[in-house]
């Protein structure tokens, strides 16, 4: 007999002879055993273990919840969850890849609460599989000792779901041990070269679905691509970087923990020279978590990245300070792309290019009190841009012209967005106007008068309110369509350019009978509540009465209200509150927090101090009768609605009094709560006299599904305290509402590339009286006002 036989034997005698824990009791049985049945494993090779349990006692032990699940996408919702570890012996030879996380790795996901039901162990064994490989990597032939230690849930009171919202209750439990001596040995050559040409070739065939139960395909298919993604050889990094540059997402997490990193990253720096090959977001991604992970490992950083290196200073710095090399050598690696880009050809230097888009420079922050922000690109990037623009997918084309805009503004792109302008696209046309407005602003005006427009008033966006020279031709051209989308564009450019002159045309058109859309109808009432609230206001009210009988419409007071806020609006909405008809009566609440003005807020007050109490006595009517109903809910939540708009509306601050009152009607701890959105403990009151303020800023994304005239208009929107403004006109209006002498601080997300917004509100706040502290000592601000 061998010597290393000899070892594995004895450890095998020991397991099983020696005695249990003491808290282990004799009618619960764990058996762990490969899944194989066969405890010899070549290195790289998938390591499937199953775990039985069984209990000759009916009705005592809970079943393990949830035993083994990896997926971060939702939580279980269990009576008990079995705490599980696994110890391996001896202890070196093998990695845990946990703890090779990087600190972005380790935040939690979301998802819904699954229920879990309540099955208790019996004498049938309950079998659960877990692949040992995803979280160890053995890297040294040898002998191994794996153990699990669990703890299982006894089926008393104290496990019940009740009894775990109680902390006092500590649930009954019993430790279970069991463990398998597991033998690695060197892989052979032969071996591994029938892993990668298999894994490649399930990797590059179709993808394989699961199903309940699995296919003989799908595990065929699994067998494989695990195989190929725990080999962990240098040839299998680059096989698997390759499929990664061929749009293969899924590869990404086998890469993360390959010990061969350094062989993908050289292949992947390969590829970014390599004429012939497309440079992916995924394969460019993966090579920063490659670096990272290097650097990492070289400095001894992957153990303080946990809640140790939280706590110590010396570690942060050392965390921080590998980024930082990283980041640089991410940032090495992107430049050699860049530099690269002329040389690739066809459909890989269009793909390449895109990459590249994804990932600009950043100005990194140099104080505490300012953050990073991105940088435009260099003009051999943006030339680049303009030459491949037509070649790019329609998706990446918006996105350019769009939330990427600020990566490649530039007197480069004029003459494609002039190009893209002329032919109809409006987000081409704004950009135009921002590089070169006089020429845009007269291409705008002939539009205005086009009889069939092309563009609805987002776009064509001309100094002028009115245009009185013009007004007539717009009515004409108006009456004249046919087309939805033609009759939308013509409605927003009588919104927007027409007086009541030109009524007795609008009117009777308007007042046949059409079936058009309600965004076309919506924006006619725009024009009409300002020109004449008197016409305006019955067909709104008809038109209301409609929309409350096809509850399918939810957003009609805020619809209407986002081209024109009116005292129509704001009594009709009033009055739909006071009906509670649903979904318009949240929609109306809606409204009126953005766009009411001051003088409706008693009015709200007064709603919501009737609904409230109706809920009281809902409520107490329930505590006699049973659970709340899912109308009593509902009313929960539309009192939530009221309070927001009471608490949070754009044309209005509470008073130390009315918020005491506030905590009154609602109770301590809910007021209390209101407060933290932007300080728990704060009060939500404005007092009279000067207090500090925090402006802060975020970048605007187009909402999706909405009217056009709906979408954002400018770059950023504010929060102050409780008030989101959504532009800067709201925000100086909130500003105005605040304690003349207040001092203002600009705070997360504010950078250096918001000059033109923060010196625009830097100048208001100065010239109406109030004060601007410049902590981040920015050189286009005032300093900070002397102490």
């Amino acid at each position: 007999m061998t010597h290393s036989r000899l070892v594995r034997l004895i450890l095998i005698i020991a397991a099983f002879a020696a005695p249990p824990l003491a808290q282990e009791p004799s009618d619960l049985r764990v058996q762990l055993r490969s899944a194989t049945d066969s405890n010899r494993f070549q290195i790289g090779e998938v390591i499937p273990l199953d775990v039985a349990f069984a209990s000759s006692t009916p009705n005592r032990y809970l079943e393990p919840c949830g035993l083994f699940r990896e997926s971060n996408f939702g939580s279980l919702n269990c009576r008990f969850n079995s705490r599980w570890s696994f110890t391996i012996a001896p202890d070196s030879g093998w990695v845990d890849l946990t703890k090779e996380k990087l600190p972005y790795d380790l935040l939690m996901g979301g998802g819904p609460l699954f229920e879990v039901p309540n099955l208790d162990l019996s004498s049938e064994p309950k079998v659960f599989s877990y692949v040992l490989t995803h979280r160890f990597r053995f890297d040294q032939p040898g002998e191994y000792r794996v153990q699990l230690l669990i703890d299982v849930g006894l089926d008393d009171e104290t496990t019940q779901r009740k009894a775990a919202t109680n902390p006092n209750i500590k649930p009954h439990t019993v430790t279970a041990t069991s463990a398998i001596v597991l033998q690695i040995v060197p892989a052979s050559p032969e071996w591994q070269a029938e892993v990668i040409r298999e894994g490649y070739e399930a990797f590059s065939g179709p993808i394989r679905r699961n199903t309940d139960p699995p296919s003989p395909e799908f595990l065929r298919y699994q067998q494989a691509t695990d195989a190929l993604c725990n080999l962990g050889t240098p040839e299998a990094a680059r096989v698997l970087v390759g499929l990664l540059s061929s749009q293969h997402q899924e590869i990404q997490h086998c890469l993360d923990h390959t010990p061969s990193a350094n062989a993908a990253i050289k292949e992947m720096q390969r590829l970014l020279v390599d004429p012939d090959a497309a440079v992916n977001p995924e394969l460019f991604s993966e090579l920063g978590r490659l670096l990272s992970s290097v650097d990492f490992k070289t400095h001894g950083l992957y153990a303080l990245s946990g809640q140790d290196a939280a706590q110590n200073a010396d570690q942060q710095l050392a965390i921080r300070e590998s980024y930082a090399r990283s980041s640089q050598a991410f940032e090495r690696e992107r430049e050699i792309l860049i530099n690269n880009l002329p040389q690739k050809r066809g459909e890989a230097q269009t793909a390449s290019l895109l990459t590249v888009l994804q990932y600009p420079s950043r100005r990194e922050s140099t104080s505490p009190f300012e953050s990073g922000y991105e940088l435009p690109f260099a003009s051999p990037v943006i030339t680049a841009v303009v030459a491949n623009y037509d070649s790019f997918p329609w998706h990446q084309q918006e996105w350019l012209l769009g939330d990427a805009w600020a990566r490649v503004r530039s007197p480069l792109m004029l003459p494609l967005v002039r190009r893209l302008a002329e032919a109809g696209n409006g987000q081409a046309l704004l950009r135009w106007m921002e590089l070169d407005a006089t020429a845009a602003t007269d291409f705008a005006r002939k539009e205005v008068v086009r009889p069939v427009p092309r563009f609805s008033s987002f776009y064509l966006r001309l100094p002028e309110r009115s245009l009185p020279g013009q007004e007539a031709q717009l009515a004409a051209n108006f009456v004249a369509l046919t087309q939805n989308q033609d009759l939308y564009n013509g409605a927003t450019l009588l919104h927007r350019y027409a007086t009541s002159a030109v009524l007795p045309v609008v009117l009777p058109f308007n007042d046949a009978e059409h079936t058009w859309p309600l965004s076309v109808q919506f924006v006619i009432l725009g024009y009409l509540l300002r020109v004449s609230p008197a016409d305006a206001a019955p067909r709104i009210e008809q038109l209301l009465k409609k929309t409350n009988q096809e509850p399918w419409q939810s957003t009609f007071f805020t619809d209407i209200g986002s081209l024109e806020p009116s005292p129509v609006l704001e009594r009709l909405a009033i009055a739909q509150i006071e009906a509670g008809t649903q979904p318009l009566a949240n929609d109306a609440i809606e409204y009126l927090r953005l766009h009411g003005s001051e003088a409706v807020k008693p009015l709200v007050w007064k709603q919501l101090v009737r609904w409230q109490g109706q809920l009281v006595a809902s409520a107490e009517k329930t505590a006699k009768d049973g659970a709340l109903s899912n109308e009593e809910h509902l009313q929960q939540l539309f009192v939530n609605e009221l309070t927001d708009a009471f608490v949070s509306a754009q044309g209005w601050v509470l008073s130390p009094e009315e918020a005491s009152s506030l905590q009154a009607l609602l109770g301590e701890q809910t007021a209390s709560q209101l407060s933290c959105r932007f300080k728990c403990g704060a009060s939500i009151g404005t007092g009279p006299g000067p207090a500090p303020y925090a402006i802060y800023g975020k970048v605007n994304r187009r909402p999706q599904g909405r009217a056009e005239y709906m979408n954002p208009t400018e770059r950023l929107q504010y929060f102050i305290n409780q008030y989101l403004c959504v532009d800067m006109r709201a925000l100086k209006q909130k500003i105005l509402q605040l304690p003349a002498g207040s001092s203002f601080d600009f705070a997360y997300d504010f950078s250096a590339a918001d000059r033109e917004e923060l010196v625009e509100i830097s100048d208001f706040l100065w010239s109406h009286g109030y004060k601007v502290r410049n902590p981040q000592k920015w050189s286009f601000l005032r300093p900070d006002p002397p102490q």
